[in-house]
């Protein structure tokens, strides 16, 4: 299990316009309901960019509402950094 204050890697670059300081929100997918209706995405977990390159960045993990967070999460950048 993830920790708070731990660092995760994204696949989000600088080319996708994500600076140092911004939060990217985690979202965990719900499954499936009994008529094969896609459940609404939760948030699993928030994190903050600390260093950008052109093939990816490093975040630490500021919060955790969701047990597991894991490989091919998606993400939104929940603030932005002016």
């Amino acid at each position: 299990l993830l920790q708070i204050g731990q660092y995760v890697i994204l696949t989000a670059s600088s080319r996708d316009g994500i600076v140092p300081g911004d939060q990217v929100t985690l979202m965990a997918g719900m499954g499936k309901g009994e008529q094969g209706e896609q459940h609404t995405p939760e948030d699993a977990g928030v994190v903050q960019v600390l260093r950008v390159t052109p093939y990816g960045s490093s975040a630490i993990l500021l919060n955790r509402s969701q047990a597991a967070i894991t490989i091919g999460m998606d993400g939104r950048v929940s603030a932005k950094m002016p």
